[in-house]
């Protein structure tokens, strides 16, 4: 029957979901194309369904990347926060958002997808001004440095243990300047790790001045399995 066919080759139209965008690469007949299909990881009823952005590889079906979406890419320029944290981190999506970063899915769905996975990443994007967000190099320290928080509640920061680590891809906030600059931090991790992402929310430390603004981009979470 048609059902039956859905399930044994999932297009990832909605009505034709797959568990990854692996599993959509593994059954197509030509490689597909990047884009937006819908997966369903718990592959119960396609109710629950959800899109995701899948980036395929030419040569190695096993490098295919199913990338869960932010609901909000990126957050606008401007001061957000009116005191210093007077304790730790000024919490971004705890105070902005309802509680958390939304990615437009069940968490179960993402439990399920994280339980596919072998290996994940996802960037978090800062552009300031007159802020550090992760090196602070007049005063040589990362006390300033921002901390994400991951999918299962831990904190992950610029130092420390390597599974609670994010990488610095570029810090052009470093020096603090009246210029807009551009910080991008990086987290990946593999095998049972891959429960940290995608990530919950940033805590921002050196904000809150009256000359401080800066806005934030939520890279996609993706997932290879």
């Amino acid at each position: 029957s048609e059902e039956i066919k859905k399930l044994r080759k999932p297009t990832g139209e909605k009505d034709a979901p797959g568990k990854t965008c692996w599993e959509i690469a593994a059954t197509s007949d030509e490689k597909p194309k990047n884009g937006l299909y819908w997966i369903d990881p718990n592959g119960g009823g396609i109710s629950d369904a959800f899109q995701v952005h899948c980036i395929f590889s030419d040569k190695n079906i096993d490098k295919t990347q199913t990338c869960v979406l932010p609901k909000i890419k990126s957050y606008d320029r401007r001061r957000w926060f009116e005191s210093k944290p007077t304790d730790g981190h000024a919490m971004f999506a705890e105070t902005f958002e309802d509680d958390e970063f939304s990615y437009n899915v069940h968490k179960s769905q993402i439990k399920f997808l994280q339980y596919l996975t072998k290996k994940v990443r996802q960037q978090i994007t800062v552009n300031c001004r007159n802020m550090v967000a992760v090196y602070d190099s007049k005063n040589s320290t990362f006390d300033n440095a921002i901390t994400l928080v991951s999918f299962d509640e831990e904190q992950i920061k610029s130092q420390g243990k390597r599974s609670f680590r994010y990488a610095i891809k570029e810090d052009g906030c470093k020096d603090r300047s009246g210029e807009w600059a551009t910080t991008v931090v990086e987290f990946r991790a593999k095998n049972e790790m891959v429960k940290r992402l995608p990530i919950l929310d940033v805590g921002l430390k050196d904000v809150g001045g009256s000359d401080q603004e800066f806005s934030l981009e939520v890279g996609r979470a993706c997932f290879n399995s």
